[in-house]
């Protein structure tokens, strides 16, 4: 973009301090990311996670309609909504392309392929919808961290009570019991 080379990496990979990844070419939530200008208009939900969670909602049965195309026709309004040159046919190239995480005949657990691709499309949009739906379906299952503080391979699933509350609230954060930010749940999301 632009004459540079942007750089991607694992989600909590352990990067070098030096070479392409440490750079004002690598994108991240907080920018230079998706975000289009500082004056651009802002969503309560975006066109490409409702279009996802149709999807959803057909293939689990809530609601009619093909559960295949409305995943398709949300990934082109991905490649849209990004800005994609020529977004319809790089999209349908993309679906064409017999991909594991766009193989709609080939995938065997569909919520998953979903949610997989729903991730891989809003996780710089809304990451924390993203997370929620982590939480919720426990996809993608197969983008395990790789930082070194992370013994495991899992995504974080809460967080854990900042120091305010330990100093202020410190019965109600001990009737939690010890917790766990990797397989501890929240009093209300048992």
């Amino acid at each position: 973009l632009n004459g540079n080379t942007y750089w991607g990496y694992n989600f909590g990979e352990n990067l070098p301090s030096t070479g392409p990844y440490f750079s004002n070419n690598s994108s991240a939530v907080a920018g230079p990311g998706l975000a289009k200008s500082p004056g651009q208009s802002q969503w309560i939900i975006t066109s490409v996670e409702s279009m996802f969670l149709q999807a959803e909602a057909k293939q689990r049965g809530y609601i009619a309609g093909s559960a295949q195309a409305a995943f398709e026709d949300a990934i082109r309004e991905s490649y849209s909504y990004l800005g994609v040159t020529n977004a319809m046919a790089e999209a349908n190239a993309y679906i064409a392309s017999g991909n594991q995480y766009v193989n709609w005949a080939g995938a065997a657990n569909k919520i998953q392929l979903i949610i997989t691709q729903k991730y891989f499309s809003t996780v710089g949009l809304t990451p924390f919808q993203a997370w929620a739906d982590f939480r919720r379906t426990g996809f993608p299952n197969n983008i395990p961290p790789t930082m070194a503080a992370n013994a495991g391979p899992n995504i974080p699933v809460r967080w854990q009570y900042p120091q305010a509350e330990y100093n202020v609230n410190p019965a109600n954060v001990a009737a939690e019991g010890t917790i766990n930010v990797f397989t501890g749940t929240v009093f209300w999301d048992l």
